[in-house]
């Protein structure tokens, strides 16, 4: 039997730094969440070793809060399709295992729907 996990969260912390604090609030400022900051960034290590411990045959992986949403939407558009580009880098040698849904810039509407 396959199992398949959907919105599995994912964090690089370099995009979420082009995030400015003021949008961010407290997103990532307690103990727990900078204690989680390093595994929602590392999709082919421990993660795949936490899939493959507890049968997870493949995740839909999805960004986390501290995306494109809180950008204007002139900033928006070119941040989701970076994030977009090296998500694909990450899981692009495991497609077996891995995919992911697009990360959309959903202030900037005409271009999340492009």
């Amino acid at each position: 039997m396959k199992i398949v996990t959907i919105e599995e969260h994912l964090s690089f912390p370099e995009m979420s730094a082009q995030v400015p604090s003021e949008a961010l609030g407290s997103f990532g400022q307690s103990e727990r969440m900078q204690n989680l900051i390093p595994d929602l960034a590392d999709i082919t290590g421990k993660r795949l070793e936490s899939m493959d411990a507890n049968g997870i045959t493949m995740q839909i992986l999805s960004v986390d809060s501290s995306g494109a949403n809180l950008l204007p939407p002139d900033k928006g558009p070119a941040f989701a399709s970076r994030y977009n580009d090296l998500i694909w880098e990450q899981i692009k040698s495991h497609q077996h295992r891995f995919s992911a849904f697009a990360h959309l810039p959903m202030t900037a509407p005409a271009a999340a729907a492009d």
